[in-house]
């Protein structure tokens, strides 16, 4: 399917970095990982790190997943025009489980914003989507902690990140042209990347 296929293309890619990792002498879990995703790839990624770590049978046929490709070294992440919340409309918030960005030491700040223009009628604020999971009343938040229900995978809301909106009207930067129109409209949701304080929060990410 493409869903199996996506997941097999992005496990792949990832392995490529981690082979390429050891073979510099360099150990791939001392590597910290940002995520950009646009759009329906904040969906996706999202989607495959969930399976990575808790379903590693959707990700490759032999369910052998390392921690560096179940991304557990995914210190910050970038969201654009987000539409997780469409996407999962049908689910329950008090069932919603976000993407896992540990706390860890990686010598900086860590953060995940998730960035969207009121005009984009595909992009969301996610904060509230997670709000269950990160007060501690989702239903499997203390088995994840203390008796992981899925592939022994432990979690601790406490120990992650939670996600930050960030609702702005693109256009900064954009000067007068056709992008600053559009930025006014619906055609917003393909300007993310052309807006100068979301290229310095990618910045700020790395």
């Amino acid at each position: 399917t493409t869903y199996s296929d996506t997941q097999l293309d992005i496990y792949r890619y990832l392995k490529r970095v981690e082979d390429a990792l050891t073979a510099d002498g360099i150990d791939p879990m001392t590597v910290p990982v940002v995520v950009f995703a646009h759009s329906m790839g904040c969906h996706v990624i999202s989607n495959y790190a969930w399976d990575a770590q808790c379903r590693p049978e959707r990700v490759n046929e032999t369910g052998d997943v390392s921690p560096f490709c179940r991304l557990e070294t995914l210190a910050s992440v970038v969201f654009a025009g987000c539409n997780i919340p469409l996407l999962s409309m049908g689910v329950r918030p008090e069932w919603k489980i976000p993407l896992r960005v540990a706390k860890a030491d990686w010598g900086g700040e860590q953060m995940w914003e998730s960035i969207y223009d009121p005009d984009d009628v595909l992009g969301y604020a996610i904060e509230s989507e997670y709000k269950a999971w990160f007060n501690h009343r989702h239903p499997d938040a203390e088995a994840f902690r203390t008796d992981p229900p899925f592939n022994d995978f432990t979690r601790d809301p406490a120990k992650e990140i939670e996600p930050k909106d960030r609702k702005w009207e693109l256009g900064e930067g954009f000067g007068f042209g056709m992008r600053r129109l559009a930025a006014a409209t619906p055609l917003s949701h393909e300007l993310y990347w052309h807006d100068r304080r979301v290229i310095d929060t990618a910045r700020r990410a790395i």
